[in-house]
């Protein structure tokens, strides 16, 4: 019967443990995911917007086939 007894001690021991690092763990995701992420990517200094603005023309179907009145002779 001793052995047994040695058996469930370790058992409890192991599942004691198990408890121990996963709470560890839990606390770590939360430190993690609430101080050292935020810190990292916040922002040193203010926001800037600059307006840009971009115009593409290009040519009427017409000029692309060169009934457009263009130099061709």
């Amino acid at each position: 019967m001793q052995r047994d007894d040695c058996s469930a001690t370790a058992s409890a021991r192991r599942q004691l443990h198990f408890e121990e690092i996963r709470e560890q763990l839990e606390k770590e995701r939360e430190r993690i995911l609430k101080h050292l992420l935020p810190r990292r990517h916040a922002m040193s200094g203010a926001a800037q917007v600059f307006p840009v603005s971009l115009e593409v023309r290009l040519p009427a179907a017409s000029d692309a086939i060169g009934d457009g009145g263009g130099d061709e002779a």
